[in-house]
């Protein structure tokens, strides 16, 4: 009797899991379709910004499941996480996204240590001229 309720339990969380995926995904495809690449190269307006968010929030949920996948159904073997293609291609696109990721932040941590670079050197030649 117990196995039944838990089967049930089983079937009720994998479906729920399922389709917030599912939103997850639809929720993507429309944040992908709203982005204008030619308009906001550089980002900085809201529209672009919230649209970032929505991407990094979408980012840390397929990393997220592709982890609880990977503890819950094991990573290699019959019926493990690498055994279904689609796994396969999740933990890609994951693998690919976290490399993307890492390369925008050191540039953006490299822009921002050259923009106060510059701030200093304008403030010492800005004091030299003043003195002289």
């Amino acid at each position: 009797m117990t196995c039944c309720y838990y089967c049930i339990f089983l079937n009720y969380v994998i479906t729920w899991f399922e389709r917030l995926s599912m939103f997850v995904i639809l929720l993507n495809c429309v944040t992908l379709g709203m982005y204008r690449p030619c308009v906001d190269e550089i980002c900085d307006t809201n529209r672009c910004k919230i649209l970032q968010m929505f991407d990094d929030a979408i980012f840390a949920f397929f990393a997220v499941e592709m982890v609880i996948k990977m503890v819950a159904m094991g990573w290699s073997g019959k019926g493990a996480y690498m055994a279904d293609s689609w796994n396969r291609l999740d933990l890609f696109i994951v693998v690919a996204g976290s490399s993307v990721l890492s390369r925008l932040w050191v540039i953006r941590e490299t822009e921002a240590s050259l923009t106060e670079s510059i701030t200093a050197d304008d403030d010492t030649i800005l004091v030299a001229v003043q003195k002289e």
